[in-house]
Order: structure tokens, then sequence, then C-alpha cells
């Protein structure tokens, strides 16, 4: 998954015994000015099964933005679908963070201590053809 106690940065997830769901926390120490890209790997997804990954709707203390709210209204919405072999190998990268510049719509409002939850899902009907091997 993702354990960097030196970054303060730490990932947990519960996935369903037959692999057809799972639910990853991710959870952030002090924030740090200009971090690089997080890579969050889940493990036991089924290699050959679509999954829709979503993050949950985040909210937040609007206080906390100042007067930089009227430039950027704080919305997050990031989700995806690939295959669980890709989830596997090559992981989660949520959107970057913002601190304090440069907005547009894949920015992350994290800040201290800042916690996402993304919910990863089986797509009905969408295995692959090589899903039983």
């Amino acid at each position: 998954m993702l354990e960097d106690p030196q970054d303060g940065k730490i990932a947990w997830i519960t996935l369903d015994p037959q692999g057809d769901w799972a639910i990853i926390g991710y959870y952030q120490g002090l924030a740090k000015p200009n971090p690089g890209l997080v890579k969050i790997k889940p493990v036991g997804l089924k290699k050959n099964i679509l999954y829709k990954v979503e993050q949950r709707l985040q909210y937040h203390e609007l206080r906390q933005f100042g007067s930089l709210i009227n430039q950027a209204l704080p919305v997050e919405e990031f989700s995806f679908k690939a295959l669980g072999d890709q989830l596997c190998n090559h992981g989660i990268v949520p959107p970057r963070q913002f601190f304090g510049t440069g907005n547009h719509d894949r920015l992350a409002f994290l800040g201290d201590l800042g916690s996402r939850i993304f919910i990863i899902k089986k797509e009905e009907g969408r295995e692959t053809e090589n899903s039983s091997k």
C-alpha cells in the first residue's frame, strides 16, 4: 500500500474476501510545501476484473480558505475505471495538493492532518475474456 513515516503519509485497505470491493483510507500528517505525487497500490484485487475507483465526497471548512474562497471553491471529484492488475501494479495517483496557487479541477485540498477515502467497486458484468484464468 503506502507507508512513509518520514513523510507522514499512510494508507490502509479493507478488502472484500471475494475481491469485489475495497475501501482505502489515505491519511496525511502535517502538510509539506510542494509535495511529490502520491501513489497508492491496493492489494488483493482480481487482476482481470474492471473496477471503478471513486473518492468519497469531501467536505471542507470554508473558513480555512480565507480570501482564496473567492478564487477557488473547493470541490473535489475523482473517479476512473481500471483493471485490478493495473490498480495493484501502477496504483492510484490522487490529485496533487493545492498550496495557494494554480487552481484547477485536478487539485486536492488536504491541509494538515488531511485524509481521503477511496471506494473501489467491481463493475458488474465487466470481466475481461481472461478473467477465468
